[in-house]
């Protein structure tokens, strides 16, 4: 097949980028490339970010860089406490965010004896909008939101609904199917079609490894499809495969109401639908919201409190490389905010569901450097 070339190559989010990425962007064939990211925003180097490299990028003579620096997005307190913090970072990419907006905005800061004294003060706050209460780890999310919801006040609640029996499978069949020289799509397919199966099912893991032994793809090794697959193969063969699922028939209205939208759909095009479809269809019900901060990135509320800032939890017991990382992550928390901003903390607390009593808990430095 004739390689693949794009005119131009854009990439959003570059900021979190992973070596492997940084070296697939370059070598994609294309004339133009663009590369959109806030290093400051960096926050995910647990699961192989590398902000380090939109840096390089800056000083890559064959880019040309646009700073992008002005806001209207929240008030000039907000701006200036945000900007105080992250410049406390060294080696970062020189700038600073101008307010547009006409909203002063406002920060608040406030330290509790314990959790509760420091929720009772949080609701006791006449703020007007919407409200999300935004934390450090998983733990604390269930903290605060049992806590609330025990005081009687809503919390808002992702609802994912409920798929027909067989939906799952028939996604993982399709991947493979649009993908059949991708060993772990593949060998994922033959493992779920013959979980039935005792005499011959086998997990993922070993169907790629026998192929691997003789240097075959999975598909080639296991003849799972004879040909290249087109959307009238797929749904041929998954209605034979899952005959009687109710989950085929929603696949098959899905796939006619494609057929009005696409011209010669594909199964990636199917697989795109259904994916739009899912997303549309996962509700949030009303109430505030309390999040930790990195599900928080991209999102923004009238009204945000940082909660539970102990120096114990952020940046916590984490060695000085990660410091840099851990106040990008309050930078995220606290540019949710667009019009009021506050930051509190409380004097004994658990950190983690395993401590059996409360222990005493220090401010987190970054308050300071964010308001002095």
């Amino acid at each position: 097949c004739r390689p693949y070339q794009a005119i131009h190559l854009f990439w959003d989010e570059g900021q979190d980028m992973s070596p492997a990425d940084y070296q697939i962007f370059l070598l994609l064939n294309c004339s133009t490339r663009f590369i959109v990211g806030d290093p400051d925003q960096a926050i995910y180097s647990f699961r192989g970010g590398a902000p380090w490299l939109i840096e390089r990028l800056t000083k890559n003579p064959d880019f040309k860089v646009y700073p992008m620096t002005r806001t209207n997005r929240f008030g000039g307190t907000i701006v200036e406490a945000a900007n105080r913090l992250i410049q406390r970072n060294v080696g970062r990419f020189e700038k600073s965010i101008v307010c547009d907006s006409s909203l002063n905005g406002l920060v608040g800061i406030e330290r509790l004896p314990n959790i509760d004294e420091e929720l009772q003060w949080i609701v006791s706050r006449k703020v007007e909008g919407s409200i999300a209460l935004l934390v450090r780890t998983n733990y604390l999310v269930g903290e605060y939101s049992k806590r609330l919801e025990l005081n009687g006040y809503a919390v808002a609640r992702v609802e994912t609904p409920t798929f027909p029996r067989g939906w799952k499978e028939i996604k993982i069949a399709l991947a493979a199917m649009a993908n059949p020289e991708n060993d772990l799509l593949v060998s994922n397919y033959i493992a779920n079609s013959l979980a039935d199966d005792p005499e011959r099912r086998g997990t993922a893991e070993s169907y790629r490894r026998e192929a691997a032994l003789n240097r075959r793809s999975v598909n080639q090794h296991f003849d799972v499809f004879h040909h290249e697959m087109n959307l009238d193969h797929a749904i041929c063969l998954l209605e034979n495969q899952f005959r009687g699922m109710s989950a085929v028939d929603g696949l098959k209205r899905i796939v006619d109401r494609m057929r009005t939208e696409f011209h010669s759909p594909s199964i990636a095009d199917l697989l795109a639908l259904i994916a739009t479809i899912e997303k549309e269809s996962v509700q949030t019900t009303g109430g505030i919201v309390v999040s930790t901060m990195h599900a928080a990135k991209g999102r923004e509320w009238t009204n945000v409190f940082v909660c539970g800032l102990s120096d114990q939890v952020i940046p916590g017991s984490r060695c000085a490389d990660e410091l840099d990382e851990e106040r990008r992550l309050l930078y995220v928390g606290m540019t949710r905010a667009r019009h009021k901003l506050f930051l509190s903390s409380h004097s004994f607390g658990r950190l983690n569901r395993f401590m059996q009593n409360d222990r005493e808990l220090k401010p987190s430095r970054f308050i300071l450097e964010a308001v002095s």
